[in-house]
């Protein structure tokens, strides 16, 4: 029987990238993947989750995970190359959809269109201003692949998802076409799915902070590639009142991640339930399973006032616990692999 793999780099500490992180590598491995068997877990759930999956091995897990990252960009190419994805129309979405399975799970996330006109964007998308989240895409899907990436995810999922002031990532520097020895620094777009990235972009509204690139906070750009894969889970559509999110509370005013940690392994269907259900069991918590305990982490900023900072996931804190605080997953409390 295969043992669960705790994720330890992905724990409350990183949330809430680490969460999308888990919530990514688990729909790469059953959707993109086809392993249908893989399940996510989270160990003490309603104090200091950290995820698992069981039903992979570890070296198939790295292994699969990094050739998917390596080899598939973030959206299709058409996609990728745009400066704003607001600027598409329905049509243009319709057609997309219809060719490319990618497309057909990212758009609906991404964009919904409204009926006076325009598009809704997800309130995952953080950019602002020269930040856009194509570009950013771009950069680290870039540089992960310039690493050594199988690395990089070893050290994302086992020890963290942020880089500290002076960790650098380094690629070998090409010389008309051809490797060299010479080895240079990498740089790539920040995306404001961590509290670290709101205390050094709220020193200015209309840029972030002027430190030098290395001397930021950043999330590594594996884990921002993993957390991305999870975006499609957190679906856009209408409703009587406005705009809802799975996974959302309040997207069209001052959105927050609803984080959903079950205690016992759920299947890639089963999170996106949870996901739908958590808005709605903010209302009513009568119906939320007691098992799950759900963490909420608010956006501050916002992506068009200039005035305000740029738009920053900050820290998790839990609003829905069962009783069993600190409750042990199959495989008990303590790190087990």
């Amino acid at each position: 029987m295969k043992e669960v793999i705790w994720l330890e780099g992905l724990g409350l500490e990183g949330f809430p990238v680490a969460a999308l992180a888990a919530y990514g590598a688990l729909r790469l491995l059953v959707e993109e993947e086809g392993m249908e068997g893989v399940r996510l877990v989270f160990r003490d759930p309603q104090s200091r989750p950290v995820p698992g999956l069981l039903g992979v091995e570890e070296r198939e897990l790295l292994c699969r995970l990094a050739r998917r990252l390596r080899r598939v960009p973030p959206l299709p190419p058409e996609l990728l190359e745009r400066e704003k994805l607001e600027d598409l129309s329905p049509e243009e979405m319709r057609r997309l959809a219809s060719a490319d399975p990618r497309a057909r799970r990212f758009l609906p996330a991404l964009l919904l269109p409204l009926p006076g006109g325009g598009m809704f964007p997800s309130p995952l998308d953080t950019s602002k201003g020269q930040q856009r989240l194509t570009k950013t895409l771009r950069e680290n899907w870039e540089a992960a692949r310039r690493t050594h990436l199988l690395k990089g995810l070893r050290r994302v999922l086992f020890s963290g998802v942020l880089l500290g002031p002076g960790e650098v990532l380094w690629a070998w520097a090409r010389v008309r076409g051809r490797a060299s020895r010479r080895r240079s620094p990498l740089e790539f777009g920040l995306v404001g799915w961590h509290p670290s990235q709101y205390r050094q972009w709220a020193e200015g509204a209309r840029e972030p902070s002027g430190l030098p690139f290395h001397e930021k906070v950043r999330i590594h750009p594996v884990a921002t590639l993993l957390a991305w894969e999870a975006v499609p889970l957190f679906l856009l559509y209408p409703a009587p009142d406005g705009v809802r999110a799975a996974g959302v509370h309040d997207p069209e005013g001052q959105p927050s991640l609803l984080l959903p940690t079950p205690g016992h392994p759920v299947s890639l269907e089963a999170l996106r339930a949870l996901l739908l259900q958590a808005p709605l069991a903010l209302q009513d918590p009568r119906a939320w399973p007691p098992e799950v305990a759900l963490w909420r982490s608010p956006r501050l900023g916002h992506p068009k006032r200039q005035k305000d900072p740029y738009p920053v996931y900050v820290e998790a804190r839990p609003v829905l616990r069962g009783p069993q605080a600190g409750a042990q997953t199959p495989g008990g409390s303590r790190r087990g692999r």
